[in-house]
């Protein structure tokens, strides 16, 4: 049992996130708290702040170089060719074989995607045969 640093209740200590660092191997505060204050935190962010900070740590990308990517695609998905919606950005597309989840090292990334191109990749586990079978199927129940 531990007690939380913020919200002073004693928990059982899976309720707090693992700290290498600490004594005891544990955050002080518990997991609902840090939820909390992250949350805060974000939401107390500018948009353009937000969008730094996403795509510098989840793809080690500045602005400027997502920026150089769009340039480079003339502004549309890699896939299908569309362009974004207003307000919306396109997806940064990366090898999962390298990095299995959102977060990259920066060298595995390859592409900007729309959502639902980044979606359909996604969802057939990038497998090249489910998305010829899907496309061979779309093909047959269009004729």
């Amino acid at each position: 049992m531990k007690t939380c640093s913020r919200c002073k209740k004693e928990k059982s200590l899976d309720r707090f996130y693992a700290n290498r660092q600490a004594r005891d191997g544990k955050c002080a505060a518990c997991k609902e708290c840090m939820s909390e204050y992250n949350r805060a935190r974000w939401s107390a962010m500018t948009p353009d702040r937000r969008r730094r900070n996403k795509l510098s740590l989840r793809y080690g990308l500045t602005v400027e170089q997502y920026e150089e990517m769009l340039t480079a695609q003339d502004g549309v998905c890699a896939i299908c060719g569309s362009l974004p919606l207003p307000g919306v950005s396109l997806c940064v597309d990366h090898d999962h074989r390298c990095c299995p989840g959102e977060k990259t090292c920066g060298r595995c990334l390859r592409k900007l995607l729309c959502t639902p191109c980044n979606l359909v990749i996604g969802y057939a586990y990038e497998s090249v045969s489910i998305l010829r079978s899907a496309a061979d199927y779309v093909e047959e129940v269009n004729s």
